[in-house]
């Protein structure tokens, strides 16, 4: 057996996290991998009697992603799938809104999202257009896992030959995509907007149709890092913080009001205020619910990760709202969506769904909803969400990243499912919350989160600190209790 716990010389195995497949490059032979996650999306078609209709495929920026998504729509075409497949790069958000424009059995995105640049992927998108739920991804990791090389298409069966006969159509959705978002948002605000926009695409998807969503909604606004890069610019493409120097240097030298950053596939949104103050999602979405209630007349449930602020679930009592904690991971939002009356619905990564749209994530619809929130206010963002912190009790917060070796990750989820401590930074620990790894809720409102990353080898460690406190001695004493037992 090698170290995946497959047999020697076996393709590993196919395991989906939180949103999809994602490995590095060279953990496997990658074009037989997502081979293997087409045939199974066709055999799970199959078994749901979805096979009359077509399947939508589309890719990002990153290295390979044409050509593996060429494999993809040739492996479905060849067991006799109709394929639209997408002209170019598009957002995630795109290809799920051609799932649901082209009504679509499924879509299937190659993408590593905010991965490293290193990465590759595929998402799974469901008829609905947002992701699949737990049930499907099991089944098709599963199969997935049992088919081997043989059991794909021959090479003889080419991509070329398919497209020729007509079974692979490559369609560009990006207009339809564009004008569906205005449709959503309907008529823009009477008054003039005179706040100074940029964006940046972090060398991702969005490049390109940010500007045009915005210029169709009546807005100007400059783009930068807006050229395909494998490489992302030698960055991670996750709009967090320590990522986000460039942004924050260009928005200063050029003095503008706000920045809207996307993560690498277009479905996160981060934003930079005129303070220069990289907000956090939690910012994000109370600004969201604030504007969905009190301007456009909205309402339903409040769905909130349970990597998120106690401010939320206080907005949507405040409201009169329903709301409810979900686990990490867009797919359970999405499916809640599809079944119940949501109004908004999210987590900390800044991947949140709103009423009235896809069943998914979107950071271009996103920004379009923040900038007509400042348009109809006429306040800056920063001043908006300063009311909103204060107003709701959010705290200082902050994330930690610990890269954990194999083994030392094992002995941290052995740590996690053991008894918890009774105090965290001297704070006594009032309520263990087990819903997705380990949330301590502190006497004095602070909170603390210890998870496994769905997607990364990485321990992710949260904390939100009790109003004008410091959340950086809870992550301490959180990574303290976890590295000392396992080492790091």
């Amino acid at each position: 057996m090698d170290e995946t716990g497959s047999p020697e010389g076996a393709p590993p195995p196919i395991r989906f996290g939180t949103d999809g497949w994602r490995a590095p490059l060279g953990a496997g032979p990658t074009f037989l991998q997502v081979g293997r996650i087409a045939a199974a999306v066709a055999a799970w078609l199959e078994e749901e009697g979805w096979r009359n209709r077509p399947v939508a495929v589309g890719y990002d920026t990153r290295l390979l992603a044409p050509v593996l998504a060429e494999e993809i729509a040739r492996v479905l075409a060849a067991g006799g799938l109709e394929v639209l497949l997408t002209k170019g790069f598009v957002p995630t958000p795109c290809l799920s809104y051609l799932v649901t424009a082209e009504t679509c059995a499924a879509g299937l995105m190659v993408t590593a999202s905010h991965n490293p640049p290193e990465y590759v992927g595929v998402k799974v998108k469901a008829s609905h257009g947002g992701s699949i739920d737990d049930e499907a991804a099991r089944w098709i990791a599963a199969r997935a896992t049992e088919i081997g090389a043989g059991d794909l298409p021959p090479l003889t069966t080419t991509f070329d030959a398919l497209r020729k006969q007509k079974r692979i159509k490559v369609v560009d959705p990006k207009g339809g995509y564009v004008d569906h978002m205005m449709r959503c948002l309907g008529p823009p605000p009477q008054r003039r907007c005179t706040y100074s926009l940029l964006a940046s695409s972090m060398r991702g998807a969005t490049q390109g149709v940010v500007v045009q969503a915005f210029h169709a909604r009546g807005l100007n606004i400059s783009e930068i890092e807006n050229a395909r890069d494998v490489t992302f610019g030698g960055r991670k493409p996750e709009p967090v913080a320590a990522n986000l120097a460039l942004e924050r240097r260009l928005r200063r030298l050029w003095d503008r009001d706000v920045v809207f950053v996307a993560d690498g596939d277009g479905d996160r949104l981060t934003l930079i205020d005129e303070r220069d103050r990289v907000l956090t999602a939690h910012d994000l979405f109370l600004l969201l619910l604030q504007h969905l209630v009190e301007v456009r007349g909205q309402r339903g449930a409040v769905l909130h990760a349970v990597n998120l602020s106690r401010a939320i679930p206080a907005m949507a009592r405040h409201y009169g709202l329903p709301e409810r904690q979900l686990p990490v991971g867009f797919k359970h939002v999405a499916r809640a969506m599809v079944a119940g009356d949501v109004l908004i619905g999210g987590e900390e990564a800044g991947g949140i769904g709103v009423q009235g749209y896809l069943k998914e994530r979107d950071a271009i619809y996103l920004a379009l909803l923040v900038a007509e929130a400042m348009w109809e206010r006429r306040k800056l963002l920063g001043r908006m969400v300063d009311e909103l912190r204060e107003a709701f009790g959010a705290g200082p917060y902050e994330r930690r990243d610990l890269t954990l070796t194999p083994e030392a990750m094992e002995a941290a989820r052995a740590r996690l499912a053991a008894e918890p401590p009774a105090e965290v930074a001297g704070i006594p620990v009032e309520r263990v919350n087990r819903l997705d790894g380990v949330r301590l809720e502190l006497a004095d409102s602070a909170w603390c989160l210890a998870r496994p990353s769905g997607t990364e080898p990485l321990l992710r460690l949260y904390a939100e600190a009790a109003p004008g406190g410091d959340p950086a001695p809870l992550l301490a004493a959180l990574e303290a209790w976890l590295t000392g037992a396992t080492g790091r």
